[in-house]
């Protein structure tokens, strides 16, 4: 039976990684699941040290879950660049690598219900912005997203795709929608 790894973005620094894992335990716990825990960003419980741990101690087969949004450079090149490492040092290793949380095909679900209660209060709205990390060297984060916002219910209202990072920056788009004093 495979070990199943959630892989979890992190930081480097402070108690958010101890903060998030023991959130994580705990929820998995109360719903009587077993889960390992790595961090991409972390040098004690990295996904490599996890993973070399479990392969110490028998455990040859893995599911990976990144906990991330939509694929870019950590689910494209990091999360496979480890893997392939502990490939060539362990051959008998098999690992299996999920899909992006942003591409379930109920995340359009889960973000109708959100903007429908986000409508509920607002007074007026004229435009919905969709706004995800995005990324300024892949372009996979950008086709997702877009996907995500065509499968979503607009309630009738324009949406629109903004990212923190790349072509859709919302520093080089928003103003555009705040000039004409629209409700978003």
């Amino acid at each position: 039976m495979a070990e199943n790894i959630l892989v979890i973005h992190g930081m480097r620094n402070g108690e958010q990684n101890n903060i998030i894992y023991d959130f994580v335990q705990q929820l998995m716990r109360s719903k009587h699941r077993h889960v390992h825990i790595a961090f991409l960003e972390s040098e004690t419980r990295n996904l490599k040290v996890v993973m070399g741990n479990l392969i110490s101690h028998g455990y040859f087969e893995f599911n990976i879950i990144p906990v991330l949004l939509f694929p870019a450079k950590h689910y494209l090149y990091d999360i496979p660049s480890v893997l392939e490492s502990l490939k060539n040092a362990h051959p008998h290793i098999i690992s299996n690598i999920a899909q992006p949380l942003g591409t379930h095909r109920e995340m359009p679900n889960i973000i109708n219900r959100r903007m429908a209660n986000a409508l509920v209060s607002a007074e007026h709205v004229n435009r919905i912005i969709l706004i995800a990390h995005g990324s300024s060297y892949y372009k996979e984060p950008d086709y997702a997203l877009k996907k995500l916002m065509n499968d979503c219910n607009g309630f009738n209202i324009p949406i629109q795709m903004m990212t923190v990072y790349g072509d859709y920056s919302y520093q080089l788009h928003i103003e555009q929608y705040l000039n004409k004093g629209e409700g978003i």
